[in-house]
């Protein structure tokens, strides 16, 4: 199990995954959260509850099984990548990861991230890329828990969305080659299982966005688990608040902004919307 110790403000948030600590619950106003939780806790700790699938792969298969599971097309994607050139950096630098994460995110409209957010998770947290001719294209950031041998997809970029120096198609391939590589670096280092980071539950069918996202998830062969999150009720109201200012926030400005910003409508691809 990893626990986190967050700072929003003056406020301390404890965070945790893969699992319960109990002892984290010192008083009803405690601020916690627990992510990918396995078992059904008791109604005494007077938690909110909400169900949480995801899309895992097991590291434990051989290589080449793993590989297999993969559907044709994203196979031959990432068969095309081993004739190029192209390189991957599995510990690559906050320096190189959040500039580039950053960009996409302004283009994406997604929450940032900072050197301080990630400094957070110390030594439970990874970074990886994909580079062509020099250029990083693609990357990703990993909550490690290493006690549990599980790797989180945390924060997922492309170049596809900020640049037009590189071809789309090989951009999108790149993507799935680091997937590639990053199971077969975890799995080289006893790591058992690797988590997509979430699998959007959209009964109605009308989010293409999300169905993007899930679809993409599934070409790796994985398989769809189901897990609980838990939240102490001062965490729960503290973070629906901080959603609902920033949404009426992001609302109010862009109306101010309307008349003097000329939009231009974005193609939005489903590997670059895996999205905490």
């Amino acid at each position: 199990m990893i626990r986190v110790r967050k700072r929003f403000g003056p406020l301390v948030i404890n965070e945790c995954w893969n699992g319960f600590d109990g002892g984290l619950l010192k008083s009803r106003f405690s601020f916690c959260s627990f992510f990918n939780v396995d078992a059904e806790l008791s109604p005494e700790y007077d938690l909110y509850a909400e169900e949480y699938r995801t899309v895992c792969n097991d590291l434990l298969l051989p290589e080449d099984k793993i590989f297999s599971a993969f559907t044709k097309q994203t196979r031959n994607a990432i068969r095309q990548t081993q004739i190029m050139e192209v390189g991957f950096d599995m510990e690559t630098s906050l320096s190189d990861f959040i500039p580039f994460f950053n960009d996409f995110a302004k283009n994406m409209n997604i929450r940032r991230t900072s050197d301080r957010k990630l400094k957070e998770y110390g030594q439970n947290m990874e970074i990886t890329s994909a580079y062509y001719k020099g250029i990083i294209c693609a990357a990703h950031s990993y909550i490690i828990d290493r006690e549990n041998k599980t790797v989180v997809l945390y924060q997922s970029a492309s170049r596809r969305m900020i640049a037009d120096d590189i071809d789309k198609g090989l951009l999108g391939k790149l993507n799935k080659a680091l997937h590639f590589e990053d199971m077969k670096f975890f799995k080289a280092r006893g790591f058992k299982l690797y988590d997509f980071g979430g699998y959007f539950e959209d009964r109605s069918g009308r989010d293409n966005k999300k169905r993007g996202v899930n679809d993409f998830k599934l070409l790796f062969g994985g398989d769809i688990v189901k897990y609980r999150n838990y939240y102490t009720t001062s965490f729960w109201y503290f973070n629906k608040l901080r959603i609902f200012g920033k949404q009426h926030f992001l609302k109010s400005w862009g109306k101010k902004r309307t008349p003097f910003v000329v939009e231009k409508p974005i193609r939005v691809s489903s590997q670059e919307l895996q999205m905490h």
